[in-house]
């Protein structure tokens, strides 16, 4: 939390990362993205608890151990809303490039 003395933390062992297409040039800039960090406030503040109550804060993803193999899921399709309302699959066509060693 931002402006009272509360951390909340959490780990998890993951396998695969569901990295964006769509506005990054390349895979080192879309990682950046998913581990940049989002501050949550107004309507998305954090629930502190009954101590704190809901609070402004930051949230972000900070990746210390890989698995012995990472798979990078490449987000090529997103939701666009159509006139009507109606929900259609885009696929995301932008350049995206990746090396062949990370």
């Amino acid at each position: 939390c931002v402006d009272v003395c509360f951390t909340s933390r959490r780990t998890e062992t993951f396998l695969d990362i569901q990295l964006n297409v769509e506005g990054s040039k390349d895979v080192y800039e879309s990682i950046k993205k998913y581990t940049e960090e989002e501050i949550l406030d107004g309507a998305e503040k954090y629930d502190a608890g009954p101590q704190h109550g809901k609070q402004k804060a930051k949230k972000y993803i900070r990746i210390t151990k890989l698995p012995p193999v990472l798979q990078l899921h490449l987000k090529r399709f997103r939701y666009a809303v159509t006139a009507n309302g109606a929900h259609d699959m885009v696929k995301v066509n932008d350049r995206f490039e990746y090396p062949a060693t990370l």
